[in-house]
């Protein structure tokens, strides 16, 4: 669907369902020319973990083909994808892997090539990446607790001259969001008419069962100030249980929603 900010009509969105073996999740999507490449967790029942896929999509929304683009021994979600000088870059979620990593298309959309761990020692959720005023802006869920499942709430944000640096600053507010209905990423942060907005997941009751826009407005290296300025609750359909993720590209727009059906392994 094309991008409608800040018209939440959720329940016009056409449908991409995966086959029962899997799942789909944290999309980010890229559109150059006519085409839209949406990144995705694909989560494989019988492997019981994620790695990162690609689809392709036509005009009209239609898979035309889906492949894995990065697969690890460990589970790998949440493809933030962004660009820079021509280039596009991603950061997947490896929290298994105790690191936040960076790579570099290199035959986009399907080869992609490691460049290195920017962050190490160091158990990170769906880590979003935002330039502004000379300095990258390291938005991410930091884990203090020892199961996934209970959603710790707690955002950090680190910055740098460089993303591609492995030296980050801690901003003197961490943890800037101590609030389990509003912390945790859920797609690119973005700009309109000059405002700032992070969207993020309301996990109080479950995980990823609403969405927030946060607008972000102050960000400097001593202050940061954000205030929830739209809800999002999956009550277009009542079968859906959440939705937690929002991205779009100038043309496209794409959110994830979910409802509990049977693994088919």
């Amino acid at each position: 669907k094309n991008k409608g900010f800040p018209d939440n009509s959720y329940g016009s969105y056409s449908l991409l369902r995966p086959s029962k073996d899997r799942f789909w999740a944290d999309p980010f999507v890229v559109s150059p020319g006519d085409r839209h490449f949406v990144f995705v967790e694909e989560f494989m029942y019988r492997k019981n973990r994620g790695h990162i896929s690609v689809l392709e999509l036509g005009r009209q929304g239609e898979i035309i083909k889906s492949l894995p683009v990065i697969e690890h021994p460990y589970h790998m979600s949440y493809p933030h994808v962004f660009q820079f000088e021509g280039s596009y870059y991603m950061i997947p979620e490896t929290c298994e892997n105790h690191t936040i990593d960076l790579y570099k298309s290199t035959d986009f959309p399907y080869k992609w090539t490691f460049v290195r761990h920017i962050m190490c020692d160091i158990e990170a959720m769906d880590s979003t990446l935002f330039h502004y005023r000379d300095k990258w802006w390291l938005f991410t869920l930091v884990e203090k607790i020892s199961f996934a499942s209970d959603n710790s709430p707690e955002l950090y944000i680190y910055y740098s001259d460089d993303f591609m640096s492995d030296n980050w600053v801690s901003h003197p507010l961490n943890p800037v969001v101590s609030d389990v209905r509003t912390a945790r990423p859920a797609g690119n942060i973005f700009t309109v008419d000059g405002a700032i907005y992070r969207p993020s997941q309301d996990c109080s009751e479950r995980y990823g069962q609403a969405l927030n826009i946060n607008q972000i407005l102050v960000l400097t290296e001593t202050d940061y100030v954000e205030k929830e300025v739209i809800k999002v609750n999956p009550d277009w359909d009542n079968k859906l249980k959440g939705i937690h993720t929002l991205n779009f590209s100038d043309s496209f727009s794409i959110a994830d929603a979910y409802y509990f059906r049977r693994r088919l392994f």
